[in-house]
Order: structure tokens, then C-alpha cells, then sequence
């Protein structure tokens, strides 16, 4: 009898092992699937899945039957291939390379086949060149990520600009007559793009569009009087498509301050929420 069990107990012993390194294996291999699904993703919501369905489980006594490795591990799982299911390409790849690791584990740590066997070195270069072809198609999926979010960020500054700027061509000389009546030349070549605000600086002898717009904003000698007395006729307005070409020129703002502003042309904005800006600028004749 003792020698039966002297020779049972070591194989007890061995099958208990390797019972154990499955369970970690298996647990290891879904935890590090979860968490590389979520910090690509960042999708929480199967975290909740996998929290949910670990309660079903211990209700149901699956810990008493499986044992807490495999109960947390089928809980995981869930969670994996509801990450997994809206994942790319490279995901799965992951998840096959981290299925070979652990069938490579459980091979070699149960002296089932050699290290060295040509099999396991196969499966370990198919499982190096997994890893390597999965992390590569992470990194270019987080950049295009990345990209995308850059893209759709200046979409909506875009947005946010054409929504403060005036709604109609001819708004947008009214808005340079009021700005400058303001003294607020920031503003006012809030209006202008670069290229014609590089060209109404130059025009006017200044380094830069707030500089000219600052000096012109000098000569307004009755600012109230100068937004009140400021029109611009239909005549001197010309409609090509959605460009609009504006002749402030002479107006008639009596002795109040410049009555000529320049040639507008006027464009929509690109942001396309209604606001119209000037996409060149010429100076009266």
C-alpha cells in the first residue's frame, strides 16, 4: 500500500501541476488580451461584461467546480471577444500569438515535448513574427487614430471660426467698419486670410494686418458716428458664384474716418457654417 501510494502521489502531484500551469496560462493569456484590447480601443464596457458574467459564474458555483483561474478566466474571455469582435486585423493576430505562447508553455513545462524539438522552435519564430506583425498594425492603427482625431479637432476649430465670422458678404465690410471703429484690430483681421492680410499690411505700409489696421483705426474721428454712417451700396457689390467681390471705395461716412476700405473679395468660409471671409484684398483705384 505504500508503495502505491509513493508511486501515485508523485503523478498526482504532476497532474496537479500541470493543471495549474494551464490555468495560468490560459488566465494570462485572456488578461493580456483585455488589457491590450482596452488600452487600443478604450472601450471600458466589456470590462463590464467580463464583471457581470463573474458574478453569473459564482452564483452558479462555477468557482467551486472550475476553481477561481478558470472561473476568472471565462470571465475574461467575454470580455475578450467583445473587444476582439470590433477589432482589426492585427487583434487577432495577438490573440492567436498569445494562443501559441500558451500552448508553447504547456508543451515545455510539461516535459511534453523538448524545447528544442523542431516543432516548439517553429511555433516560437510563428509566434516572435505574430507578436512583431501585431504590434506593428497597433501602432499604425493608434496613429491613424491619432490622425483622424487631429483631422476632426481642426474640422470643428474650422467650424467654430466660420460660425463667428459674418454670415453675408456684405456683413463683412460692416464687420471691418465696425472692428476698426473699435480700435480692435485683432478682430478685424479676424476676417482676413494670411494671404490677404499679408497684402493689406504691405499696402499700408505696416509690417503686419493689426498694424494697418491699427493705424486706419486712428483716423476714425467718431467711431459711433462712423458705424452709423457706413453703408455700402448694392452697386458696388459683384456676385460670381459663391465669390463675392465688395468695392468699399469713397463711402460716404462724411468726416468721420477713411472712406475707403479696399476691394473685398469674399469667399465662404471653409469651416461651412455660414461664415463668408476675405480671401484676397486690392486697394481702391
Amino acid at each position: 500500500m505504500d508503495g502505491m501510494d509513493g508511486g501515485g502521489g508523485p503523478s498526482r502531484r504532476l497532474v496537479w501541476r500541470r493543471g495549474v500551469i494551464a490555468q495560468v496560462g490560459l488566465l494570462t493569456a485572456a488578461a493580456v488580451v483585455a488589457v491590450t484590447a482596452y488600452a487600443v480601443s478604450g472601450d471600458w464596457v466589456p470590462w463590464l461584461w467580463a464583471a457581470g458574467t463573474l458574478v453569473v459564474l459564482v452564483l452558479l458555483g462555477a468557482r467551486q467546480r472550475w476553481g477561481p483561474a478558470w472561473t476568472a478566466a471565462a470571465a475574461l474571455v467575454v470580455a475578450d471577444v467583445i473587444w476582439l469582435s470590433a477589432m482589426p486585423w492585427w487583434a487577432w493576430l495577438l490573440t492567436l500569438v498569445a494562443a501559441v505562447v500558451g500552448v508553447l508553455v504547456w508543451l515545455v513545462r510539461g516535459r511534453r515535448v523538448p524545447a528544442t524539438h523542431p516543432s516548439v522552435i517553429t511555433m516560437a519564430v510563428v509566434g516572435v513574427a505574430g507578436l512583431v506583425t501585431g504590434m506593428v498594425g497597433a501602432v499604425l492603427h493608434i496613429q491613424a487614430r491619432a490622425e483622424q482625431a487631429a483631422q476632426e479637432a481642426a474640422a470643428q476649430r474650422q467650424e467654430s471660426v466660420s460660425r463667428i465670422l459674418p454670415h453675408s458678404p456684405t456683413a463683412v465690410a460692416d464687420y471691418l467698419a465696425r472692428t476698426l471703429a473699435e480700435n480692435d484690430p485683432t478682430s478685424t483681421c479676424f476676417a482676413f486670410t494670411p494671404e490677404a492680410a499679408a497684402t493689406f499690411a504691405a499696402a499700408h505700409g505696416e509690417p503686419d494686418c493689426e498694424s494697418a489696421a491699427r493705424t486706419l483705426a486712428g483716423r476714425i474721428d467718431n467711431p459711433v458716428d462712423y458705424q452709423n454712417n457706413f453703408w455700402v451700396p448694392g452697386s458696388q457689390q459683384d456676385f460670381d458664384g459663391d465669390t463675392v467681390t465688395v468695392r468699399v471705395c469713397d463711402i460716404d461716412v462724411g468726416s468721420t474716418g477713411p472712406r475707403s476700405l479696399g476691394i473685398l473679395i469674399v469667399e465662404p468660409h471653409r469651416g461651412g457654417a455660414g461664415g463668408f471671409e476675405i480671401t484676397a484684398w486690392r486697394p481702391c483705384p
